[in-house]
């Protein structure tokens, strides 16, 4: 590894650059023509919603009371709540369809600045620092995951990661120990938590490669660097203290938060069968029954230059970092295949068993690979060797696999007759652009895919044979643009995007009630009824028209167990015991029904002030009874009549109750999980100081 430049920084007019080729590759998305689909804003928008809406009118989000009877929001690994992100956004310009499509996109623009920015440290020329900068913002993972909000995310912090741990691996010193913590911090933050799993094995396997390779060989002491380490350790925990006790709050009630069994953790793989899409990344979007995993999980695409780079580094003699990049590319390729290295390391490795949904290791796999061939690419710019060796034969027989690919593609199409060419007087009847378009993406067939994505890929690979020949990497750079621009744009209708556009889904939005207002005590059968097109774009309903409660199980990940337990008592459609009250109510409760006497029907229950943390009731019964409020029994809860202070009771399997006496009381259900925010407050001093001190250091 050469020493880093400080001149390795990126330019103003690099980051423009990338910015611009991410509005194009993306164009679907950035031009807001096409909304986010399926699990975006359906799973992933609605916290950040709530939270915006929330923060708007002074409160703290902690308590969610919209998503299946409440959940602790500052538990929820999906929503990014630790995030500074998304505090920012939320208490500034707030969440919509456009802020939210907004920022996944500036997190694969800050992927790309990270991808340029790492590769400093090799010193890579700048030219081949982009090109594996555009090969990672179009990668298959962003492709295929990009309704996967945490997951895009996670992947754009990555090479920050690797960035400032390698970096504080050479100095060892506090500035870097703090930003590499800050930066990891983000990192966890912000990424699905199976990502954050891989990262403590992926900085463990830098770990050792750096103690084996470079401490050896520069005679350092070992116990210098043990300090650094717990250095960087404290550092970590000092910035992630808040999102530690968060999660360790609600992991022993929630319903994933036990190790999965051996079958349940092998779902969802990056199949063998998948990674033909490193070189035919459209054929990955047909055929599910041949890839046998979700359309999410298939997309390995890195660009043809550094695959082929990739090919001719492997008959080359490697550096140690190739090497190693090598090895453990190999090992998260392996990893997400769901086979037998996933089975060992379910059984050795702890963490790993928690992660369902294999295809996310993939990442680390691509970044691995896009450094690999990198490195070698930047060894062909450097004159080591010529286009008339390995680097020409690897492009003559990857034109003849194109071929065979385009040949076989065409000969099925025909023979099988299973092609949107036979349909092409149908495609052209719709009476829309937008319904032609629908019909053609929905027509082509798993052949179609091969041939068009060969010949696209064919014509490439000799655009890309001419500039290796005459060394012009100006003009390759703009033919892998060009290249991955198109593979973009072949995949996104089918795992990017949907039909609608951002403006159809801000029009559903803009149907919630403004802030956060004061429920109706109408009983929950009376709440407004789904509209299966509004259900569609941005997730349940219940998420948005903001009454507490809902009369239909929410799909949303996370569900706490008591919530669970009461799933699997009532109906699997609704809670036909619970609809006929209000959300709060006077009465008594067995595991999952609730009733009324005659003398509790005569209650009197009036609003007196409502926040999502805390609701202020005036009741009047005749005779002592309870008051169930249906919101979670989770801990943290309490209620007050008059100046007395308890825990609530359970109310049946999953709600909540206080006992009153007759008369006149005035009942106050608060949710107070001290500890959290003052960890909140310690958080955002901890991080207002580091910027500060980062600052400071820049300056001086």
């Amino acid at each position: 590894m050469l020493p880093y430049e400080s001149t390795a920084k990126p330019y103003i007019k690099v980051i423009l650059g990338l910015v611009v080729f991410v509005l194009i590759a993306y164009l679907p998305v950035s031009s807001f023509q096409f909304c986010l689909k399926n699990d975006a804003f359906s799973g992933y928008f609605p916290p950040k919603f709530f939270m915006s809406e929330a923060i708007k009118q002074g409160m703290l989000p902690l308590w969610n009371p919209y998503i299946n009877f409440g959940i602790p929001q500052y538990g929820d690994m999906s929503s990014g709540f630790w995030s500074p992100i998304t505090w920012l956004i939320a208490s500034t310009v707030g969440y919509n369809a456009y802020s939210f499509t907004i920022e996944l996109l500036g997190y694969i623009v800050l992927g790309g600045v990270g991808m340029y920015k790492l590769l400093s440290i090799w010193q890579l020329q700048p030219i081949v620092k982009y090109i594996a900068a555009l090969s990672f913002i179009c990668c298959g993972y962003n492709i295929g995951n990009l309704q996967h909000f945490n997951w895009v995310s996670g992947a754009a912090w990555l090479p920050w990661c690797l960035w400032s741990y390698v970096f504080f691996l050479q100095k060892c010193n506090v500035y870097h120990a703090l930003q590499a913590a800050f930066i990891l911090y983000l990192f966890v933050a912000s990424a699905h938590p199976g990502l954050s799993i891989a990262m403590c094995y992926f900085l463990l396997t830098i770990s050792i490669f750096y103690f084996v390779n470079v401490v050896p060989k520069h005679n350092v002491r070992l116990v210098p660097i043990l300090k650094s380490y717990g250095l960087l350790l404290v550092c970590f925990l000092i910035f992630a203290t808040g999102l530690i006790a968060g999660y360790a709050d609600i992991l022993p009630h929630f319903s994933r938060g036990v190790q999965l069994n051996m079958q349940a953790s092998l779902q969802q793989p990056t199949t063998w069968q998948s990674w033909i899409s490193v070189l035919l990344p459209f054929a990955s979007t047909k055929n599910n029954s041949f890839f046998n995993t979700d359309i999410s999980m298939r997309n390995c695409y890195f660009g043809l230059t550094l695959l082929l780079f990739f090919i001719v580094a492997i008959i080359k003699k490697l550096t140690n970092w190739q090497k190693y990049f090598l090895a453990v590319g190999i090992f998260f390729m392996l990893l997400s295949l769901a086979g037998v290295v996933k089975f060992v390391a379910h059984t050795l490795l702890p963490g790993i068993g928690y992660v369902r949904l294999n295809g996310e290791f993939r990442i680390f796999a691509l970044l691995s690979f896009i450094i690999f061939a990198a490195i070698e690419l930047n060894k062909y710019k450097a004159n080591l060797y010529s286009y008339s060796g390995s680097v020409r034969a690897t492009t003559v027989a990857f034109m003849v696999i194109v071929g065979l690919a385009i040949g076989y593609g065409i000969f099925n199409a025909i023979y099988k007759h299973d092609s949107f060419v036979f349909g092409l007087q149908y495609i052209f009847q719709k009476p829309s652009i937008s319904l032609k378009l629908k019909k053609l993406i929905d027509s082509i067939s798993f052949y179609d895919t091969i041939w068009l994505q060969g010949m696209v890929q064919l014509s490439m690979l000799m655009l890309i044979s001419v500039c290796l020949r005459r060394r012009n990497f100006t003009q390759l750079t703009w033919v892998v643009m060009a290249e991955l621009v198109l593979a973009s744009f072949f995949n996104l209708p089918y795992t990017g995007v949907g039909k609608d556009s951002v403006q159809a889904v801000q029009t559903v939005i803009n149907k919630s009630p403004k802030g956060i207002p004061i429920p109706s005590l109408a009983p929950l059968i009376n709440l407004p009824a789904a509209n299966p097109l509004d259900d569609g774009l941005v997730g349940h309903p219940s998420f948005y028209y903001k009454q507490i409660g809902t009369k239909s199980y929410a799909p949303y990940p996370i569900l706490l167990n008591n919530t669970n337990t009461y799933l699997e008592a009532c109906s699997a459609d609704t809670f036909l015991p619970i609809n006929k009250y209000p959300f709060v109510f006077a009465g008594h409760a067995t595991p999952y029904l609730f009733t009324q006497n005659g003398a509790e029907k005569m209650a009197v229950i009036t609003i007196k002030k409502y926040e999502p943390n805390q609701i202020t009731l005036q009741v009047n019964v005749d005779t002592a009874t309870n008051i169930i409020y249906q919101q979670n029994y989770y801990p943290h809860w309490y209620y007050n009549i008059g100046s007395k202070k308890n825990t609530v009771q359970l109310a049946g399997y999953n709600f909540m109750q206080a006992p009153i006496p007759s008369g006149s009381n005035e009942v106050t259900f608060s949710f107070e999980p001290q500890l959290i925010k003052w960890l909140l407050l310690f958080n955002l001093c901890c991080i207002i100081s580091y910027l500060f001190y980062w600052l400071w250091c820049k300056f001086k």
